[in-house]
């Protein structure tokens, strides 16, 4: 998953939107919505620190909206973003 500053979200299953409410995140957990593959889903972040202080998020979990099917999504290709402190 790719996610544009613009709101729009690059998949494997294709483009899609996404958006981050700021009530939403949290120091350690953030979440966001994705609409993707004609269904939405909320999609929560797991961040953890890492060497130097640095935070990232490798862990993932999205559920789907419609019938709460849930999948973890994890970083298995290149490397996480780093995150600000």
């Amino acid at each position: 998953m790719k996610l544009e500053p613009n709101g729009v979200l690059k998949t494997p299953w294709g483009s899609g939107r996404w958006g981050a409410p700021p009530e939403a995140q949290g120091t350690d957990e953030g979440a966001f919505l994705a609409e993707f593959a004609g269904f939405k889903h909320l999609v929560r972040v797991r961040i953890t620190s890492e060497a130097g202080g640095k935070r990232a998020h490798k862990q993932m979990q999205s559920t789907r909206c419609s019938d709460n099917d849930r999948s973890n999504v994890m970083v298995t290709d290149g490397e996480p973003k780093l995150i600000a402190s």
